[in-house]
């Protein structure tokens, strides 16, 4: 199975850092977050990624292909490395130019050809981390048979709110509102998608997070995986610095 890593966003909410460079290449512990994420599901016997890449995404090449000066890697052409030594044995990078202006679901829809007929494949953000257990989150959704399903976990502030009745996903609202049978989720940012997606995808400009997932709803065709564990989105300076803090203690992402 591979994973998807959406990171073409300007990430504008951390500013005073991505005004030179794309958020996923943020440094959590002295490397970017993208490489924490990478790292994170090959644990999972995950060893194909594609880089959905927009703004400033030729840094994010960049940064790959330098890391031959530390590691052993392959180069195949300019937009795929393959890692060679002991720790990354084996995990294949794509990197695909899915344009600046591009919506979350429209990046996807520009990488269905990667993916093959009724084939599975892991998609998330570049800007998280977490302790999600990647193998009980495809377990669920190839049991389920479903379209898609998405981790969620404890809302924080500033985040829209899922609803379930068990494992089905009945509402999803970008703007917070507070459920007084605390019945509150957010999007995790990991999901777990089928080709069938797609055809839910109606045009480039398109955001995943909006009317795909509106239509999966009321199809009933998404599933959710409820995280209780640790999770961490990096929006703004201060989640930077928090996450750093949390690196230098013990990282949950790492145990």
């Amino acid at each position: 199975m591979q994973c998807i890593i959406l990171a073409g966003g300007v990430g504008s909410r951390l500013f005073e850092e991505t005004r030179i460079k794309p958020k996923p290449l943020v440094e959590i512990g002295k490397k970017p977050i993208i490489f924490h994420i990478i790292k994170y599901f090959a644990k999972f016997k995950i060893k194909k990624f594609t880089i959905c890449l927009g703004y400033k995404g030729e840094l994010i090449i960049r940064f790959f292909l330098n890391l031959k000066k530390k590691y052993k890697i392959k180069i195949v052409k300019n937009n795929q490395i393959v890692f060679l030594n002991k720790d990354l044995r084996d995990i294949v990078i794509y990197f695909v130019k899915t344009g600046k202006n591009t919506g979350t679901g429209g990046r996807l829809l520009k990488i269905a050809k990667k993916v093959g007929d009724d084939e599975n494949f892991l998609m998330t953000y570049g800007d998280g981390l977490y302790d999600i257990n990647i193998s009980k989150l495809i377990k669920q959704h190839t049991k389920n048979k479903a379209v898609a399903t998405m981790t969620i976990t404890k809302p924080k502030d500033r985040f829209g709110l899922a609803y379930c009745k068990g494992d089905q996903l009945i509402n999803f609202n970008e703007k917070k509102i507070v459920n007084k049978n605390n019945n509150n989720w957010i999007n995790a940012g990991v999901f777990v998608l089928n080709s069938k997606i797609f055809k839910y995808i109606p045009n480039f400009k398109s955001f995943f997070e909006h009317e795909p997932i509106q239509k999966l709803i009321k199809k009933k065709l998404i599933k959710v995986h409820k995280h209780f564990g640790f999770w961490a989105c990096m929006d703004t300076l201060k989640d930077k610095i928090e996450l750093n803090k949390i690196w230098k203690k013990k990282a949950p992402w790492l145990i």
